[in-house]
């Protein structure tokens, strides 16, 4: 695995909407060889026996839900003046969903379909009649993030001038990938396959084969960079921007029939591209911590970047990072982190934490996950300093890595490994491969060791950059590589 390369409501409301906004089509749909969104979509066209880049607007109109079933409506508008195209494609992608336990089944089909495209003199129609389209996937779904992996196949036939021609184009691909509140990316590999024939200009009907492969990869992230103020001499020194951004690359490697001037066919035209986008950047200006404790502090920067989220809170002038960090606090934290709702209950979830308690709702939406659970007499002792055994676990399981360390028994590489508690061990394991707990410089992983707030503000740092930026990569790294 890759290593580490407001107030509340509104912080949490924010993750919200910005996972829903990306789950709600940020991303192209796999209905076509397309990047971007909006008004900077581009798209690849093959039927010429050459790729074509289009550009132009896609553009989204999101369904309201009707149970488990949604429409969402595609239209898209694309051209290359150059080569005299124009592309005008709606479509109608009907998404169903069942769910048991963390596993979510999707399924998506295309309801309405039409397409026109006029090359020059030429017009290619695709109408419903001849169109299929099935896409499923299977999400595990966990509090921090959701992973996901799916098929598709589909078919598209094109008749040329009404009739002097007929092209089918099947489609088949997979794809995997996963989504956050801090970022998300998504991988594809699609087989395209081209058949049929067009008329020549003796009238002859020439044959038309060709093939195209695909991969993509759609990210989308946030960024967070700190602004000095100038002048200096401010109430405070500066703050931090927080950047949403996405890019999508795709790479294409073609097959197609060569084509002169008169209509033959004259060999192959082969080759191999690449399409990139970048979408326009998001930007918002973050609260400012105004902690007087911390100034050169080697937790500094991250107890205000979390400090600046709302993740720790930004009350008062004074953090105190040497103290032990509280589980109740933590929890709220991680409960932050993976933009859970908080769960304000009427009974106890644990004997020791009265529904009245601050951070009760913020743990008993971990307990719902089953990210926490009680102790001895099924206490949760908010207030009792957290070690590192412990967040290492509450983390792992907020992440659902709890089955990625391998089958006991096996070695850990430190010094105290013996000190490790058995209900620990996997954790501690998986924790130490994606760089959120490290050794000391002894070789010591201190299972034990109470957890600092300096300290957990540098883990809760590290858990929200492996979900922003190091499962973005890792991802993209298996397309590319």
């Amino acid at each position: 695995m890759v290593k580490r390369i407001f107030p509340p409501t509104l912080v949490l409301c924010f993750l919200l909407l910005f996972s829903l906004s990306v789950q709600a089509g940020a991303i192209a749909p796999p209905t076509g060889s397309g990047v971007g969104q909006g008004n900077d979509y581009q798209e690849v066209f093959y039927l010429t026996g050459k790729p074509i880049l289009l550009s132009g607007t896609m553009d989204i109109r999101p369904g309201r839900g009707r149970g488990d079933v949604v429409d969402d409506r595609y239209t898209f508008r694309l051209e290359n003046q150059q080569e005299e195209i124009r592309l005008s494609r709606t479509l109608t992608l009907t998404t169903s969903w069942r769910r048991e336990g963390r596993q979510e089944v999707r399924e998506m089909e295309v309801t309405r379909f039409r397409e026109t495209v006029q090359v020059g003199g030429d017009r290619y129609q695709a109408n419903d009649a001849d169109y299929r389209f099935s896409y499923s996937t299977l999400t595990d779904i966990h509090p921090a993030a959701a992973y996901f992996s799916g098929n598709w196949s589909g078919r598209k036939v094109y008749e040329k001038n009404r009739g002097e021609g007929r092209l089918t184009v099947n489609t088949s691909g997979e794809t995997v990938g996963y989504s956050s509140p801090w970022g998300e990316t998504e991988n594809r590999r699609v087989l395209t396959t081209i058949d049929g024939d067009q008329e020549g200009e003796e009238g002859e009907r020439i044959p038309w084969i060709g093939t195209v492969q695909e991969q993509a990869s759609f990210t989308r992230r946030q960024e967070m960079t700190y602004v000095a103020n100038e002048p200096t001499a401010i109430s405070f020194s500066g703050g931090y921007l927080l950047t949403r951004t996405g890019e999508d690359i795709l790479l294409y490697d073609y097959d197609l029939p060569r084509w002169n001037e008169g209509g033959e066919v004259r060999g192959r035209n082969r080759g191999s591209d690449a399409l990139y986008a970048v979408l326009p950047p998001q930007q918002e200006r973050l609260q400012v911590p105004a902690f007087r404790d911390i100034r050169g502090h080697r937790a500094q920067g991250e107890v205000e970047r979390m400090a600046s989220l709302g993740i720790l809170e930004p009350t008062g002038l004074y953090f105190a990072p040497g103290l032990p960090m509280i589980r109740g606090e933590f929890a709220r934290a991680l409960a932050l982190v993976s933009a859970l709702e908080p769960e304000a209950r009427q009974e106890r979830v644990f004997a020791d934490l009265s529904p009245e308690h601050p951070y009760a709702p913020y743990i008993n939406a971990l307990a719902t996950q089953q990210v926490v659970e009680g102790g001895l007499y099924n206490c949760f002792e908010p207030a009792a300093a957290i070690t590192r055994a412990q967040a290492a676990v509450m983390a792992v399981k907020l992440l659902g890595f709890e089955g990625l360390a391998p089958v006991p028994p096996y070695k850990l590489p430190y010094l105290d490994e013996g000190q490790i508690p058995l209900w620990a061990r996997d954790a501690i394991y998986v924790a130490g491969e994606i760089g959120l707990l490290t050794p000391d410089s002894y070789g010591r992983i201190r299972p034990q060791a109470i957890l600092s707030r300096g300290d957990a503000a540098v883990f809760l740092d590290d858990l929200v950059t492996y979900l922003r930026q190091d499962l973005v990569e890792e991802y993209r790294e298996r397309l590319l590589n």
